[in-house]
């Protein structure tokens, strides 16, 4: 058997050109897939974008550019169901509120433009039932103890936020420096929108005659802290219960490390993937990539990437 490509992600979205770049180096095939996301969070929120998703034979810098400056970490699965890259989506989580039993969904544009979009059951109840678009989409939900049987080739896509999730994600980059002039529109304006818009909690400071901005300044939380002593060995094992248990291994595995956005503590950070990291290697046979490794040098020059380790 192959080696398996293992991509490790900076954050999730990273999956949308990820997949597409795969397709690209013929690690996958041109067939949609169906994608096992094991995730504290279902990344199924829909996007509202500026610029129209971008086309098949569009170069993977396009998808690249793409995804940095039109999606976010929770909303990059419906775009890749919308242009044919999945056709089934199952959701593994440790403790779900809801199980979700296997339904089928559908998707469409809502404008000419190609920017907003709607999901429904079935979308022939709707104004858009004769959109030209329809794509559509099963969708269910795992839990420990549960199987999963994929009836065709399959992606797995693993974030660590699974093994410990930060409820209150800590964001440790957010602190902007902002001019004079923007510092005391802020002070001064009580609808400004930054304090309004929703889960946005900013403030504004000065030091050393400079002016600042501090984005979600919350205090931390406990839950947060517990996760440092919980035991944590169960969501381990429920995972590689899952995964011993399919049959035929994914084409392509993707493992997020969720730190820039805050979602998995970093101090859990290094013995999480070390363990993930060593669990699947036990499970498939891995070639392990860095997600910058696969990204051209002339779209590396435009952004200032992290190192990967």
């Amino acid at each position: 058997m192959d080696p398996i490509p293992l991509i490790i992600l900076e954050e999730h979205h990273e999956a949308f050109y990820t997949l597409v770049a795969a397709k690209k180096k013929g690690w996958l095939g041109d067939q949609p897939y169906a994608l096992l996301h094991v995730d504290e969070h279902s990344d199924m929120s829909l996007p509202r974008l500026r610029h129209p998703l971008p086309r098949k034979r569009d170069p993977i810098e396009t998808w690249i550019r793409f995804t940095y400056n039109e999606l976010d970490i929770g909303n990059f699965i419906w775009p890749l169901v919308y242009l044919g890259h999945l056709d089934s989506v199952t959701w593994f989580r440790f403790q779900h509120k809801k199980a979700v039993t296997p339904r089928h969904l559908e998707i469409c544009t809502t404008d000419d433009r190609g920017l907003e979009f709607m999901t429904a059951g079935s979308l022939d109840q709707t104004a858009y039932r004769n959109r030209p678009d329809r794509r559509s989409l099963r969708y269910e939900t795992r839990s420990p103890g549960e199987s999963y049987a994929p009836d065709g080739p399959w992606i797995l896509s693993i974030d660590e936020d699974f093994i410990a999730a930060n409820p209150f994600p800590k964001i440790e980059d957010r602190v902007i420096e902002i001019t004079e002039a923007s510092y005391h529109a802020f002070l001064r304006d009580p609808y400004h929108f930054l304090r309004i818009s929703p889960g946005s909690k900013p403030s504004v400071f000065v030091k050393d005659k400079r002016y600042f901005l501090n984005f979600n300044d919350l205090p931390s939380s406990g839950v947060t802290d517990s996760l440092q002593v919980l035991d944590l060995s169960p969501r381990y094992e429920t995972l590689n219960t899952l995964l011993k248990g399919i049959r035929r291994p994914p084409e392509l595995i993707m493992l997020c490390r969720s730190l820039k956005s805050g979602y998995l503590p970093i101090t859990l950070f290094p013995s999480i993937e070390a363990r993930l990291l060593r669990d699947l290697s036990h499970c498939y046979p891995t070639q392990l990539i860095r997600v910058h490794e696969i990204i051209p040098d002339s779209v590396k020059v435009e952004y200032a990437f992290y190192p990967n380790d």
